[in-house]
């Protein structure tokens, strides 16, 4: 099984990571770090207020992840 995890940072996807495994052991996960680049969450016109998960949201919607 392959899973996506998107996060503000890297400390963020150990823990993911960690708590997903646990949780998915049985199936054998393995984990990719979908963290979008700051450039490619930032968009022109969006205040630098929408950032987080706002930002991976919006990131997602737009069809830019993939495993």
């Amino acid at each position: 099984m392959r899973v996506g995890i998107v996060c503000e940072g890297i400390t963020d996807f150990v823990v993911l990571e960690a708590i997903a495994g646990a949780v998915l052991a049985d199936r054998q996960p393995t984990f990719t770090l979908l963290q979008p680049d700051h450039d490619r969450v930032r968009r022109p016109g969006v205040p630098r207020s929408a950032g987080g998960w706002q930002a991976v949201r919006a990131f997602l919607e737009a069809g830019n992840a993939q495993l």
